[in-house]
């Protein structure tokens, strides 16, 4: 398993995504590597739902909800 998207900044994964470069599945499969790797040792999250953000990831944007403005 690769994390080799968990340093992209926020607007650099945005414009893959948007250009189709890489899926949100895929982007969200390595940032759940990245948190699997890194996390032992920094112990920032409590709590890991890996099967929810893949289950998230997989849906159309469409049926989810509209991004905030300014956010």
């Amino acid at each position: 398993m690769t994390d080799k998207h968990s340093d992209l900044t926020i607007h650099a994964a945005h414009e893959l995504l948007k250009a189709k470069k890489i899926s949100s599945v895929e982007l969200t499969t390595d940032y759940l590597a990245r948190i699997k790797a890194v996390d032992p040792r920094v112990r920032a999250i409590v709590t890991v739902t890996a099967e929810y953000a893949l289950e998230q990831a997989k849906k159309p944007t469409s049926v989810l909800p509209p991004a905030k403005p300014g956010l």
